[in-house]
């Protein structure tokens, strides 16, 4: 589902969006047979804001056991050249408050300056 305003897809489950939690975080999906060792945004797709307590809370929110239980999100995703529900290595998420980008790694993040192109 796609936000009609900003043209932005939806996450359709509610507890991502939990206001009592200090964190917001911008989340991106890397595209499929995108993984050059250089970060440009045009190989990511824009899925939602999250709140979480920090980016560990954030990826762990991000498993699509937790944000998508039902399958609710998989034709939005692969619709969008993504065929991941559950954020995995070489995913973004982008902290709204200190506008750091933290590319996930296989243990932990790394915070990375994408190319806009």
């Amino acid at each position: 589902m796609r936000d009609p305003d900003t043209d932005h897809l939806l996450m359709p489950y509610n507890g991502l969006g939990d206001i009592t939690l200090p964190k917001r975080y911008a989340v991106f999906y890397r595209r499929e047979g995108n993984f050059a060792t250089i970060v440009k945004l045009v190989d990511y797709v824009f899925l939602g804001h999250i709140a979480a307590e920090d980016l560990e809370d954030a990826f762990c929110r991000m498993q699509g056991e937790n944000w998508s239980p039902m399958g609710e999100a998989r034709q939005t995703i692969f619709a969008h050249g993504i065929h991941h529900t559950s954020m995995s290595v070489g995913d973004i998420l982008y902290d709204m408050d200190t506008t750091e980008h933290h590319l996930v790694l296989g243990c932990g993040f790394e915070a990375v300056q994408p190319l806009d192109d």
